[in-house]
């Protein structure tokens, strides 16, 4: 990781630049997949009734919400503030019940729509416990 420590007699910062998945999921009116679905996973934690409308829109173009997953659980990677990993992983939880409960209706063609790798339902998995 390119950076620059910060050693002073009472602290250690490290400044790096910001990683362009987190850039492009943290940017203020990203419309990114990522960032519709961890403004999504935000509302349904706030308890807003947009919540569900607003994940559906994901889920209603296919590959998106696969997408969406992967980018925040890609971001949580390279994130150092736990809190914001948090976040970012409960988000990808949020749309990975969405794929699996997707994937109970299968469209008209035999396709599972935004369904996750088996990868990514390990990790969610994985960290969630």
């Amino acid at each position: 990781i390119n950076s620059c420590r910060d050693l002073t007699s009472t602290s250690v910062e490290i400044l790096q630049r910001v990683p362009p998945g987190t850039a492009d999921l943290l940017r203020i009116g990203s419309i990114e997949a990522g960032a519709l679905l961890l403004d999504a996973s935000d509302a349904f934690d706030s308890g807003s009734s947009n919540a569900d409308e607003a994940a559906r829109s994901i889920t209603n173009q296919e590959g998106l919400l696969e997408d969406a997953i992967l980018e925040c659980v890609e971001a949580a990677v390279g994130e150092f503030d736990v809190g914001v990993q948090k976040r970012m992983l409960r988000a990808a939880s949020y749309g990975l019940h969405f794929a699996c409960k997707d994937s109970e209706n299968k469209n008209n063609y035999g396709k599972t729509p935004g369904r996750p790798s088996s990868e990514a339902v390990a990790f969610v998995d994985a960290v969630g416990s």
